[in-house]
């Protein structure tokens, strides 16, 4: 199944990768921002599970990148 990131197993996330692709999204959002002139801080990203999860990553660890998140199923990454 298609994610944004690798599980080790049913609801256990590969920490390592989790963190290399939230810097990945984080990197492609402020690169898109330049690209299309608007600002990340209006962002608002909405997101399911997986996508959720990726989200919720992305406000902890590169917060510049979105303002807020809607997080639907989403699970602590710890």
């Amino acid at each position: 199944m298609p994610r944004f990131f690798r599980r080790l197993s049913e609801g256990v996330f590969d920490l390592d990768d989790l963190r290399a692709r939230t810097h990945e999204l984080a990197d492609w959002i402020t690169e898109s921002a330049l690209q299309y002139q608007f600002d990340p801080a209006g962002l608002v990203a909405l997101g399911y599970s997986n996508g959720a999860n990726i989200a919720a990553s992305v406000l902890l660890l590169r917060p510049e990148s979105l303002s807020n998140a809607i997080l639907l199923r989403a699970m602590l990454a710890i």
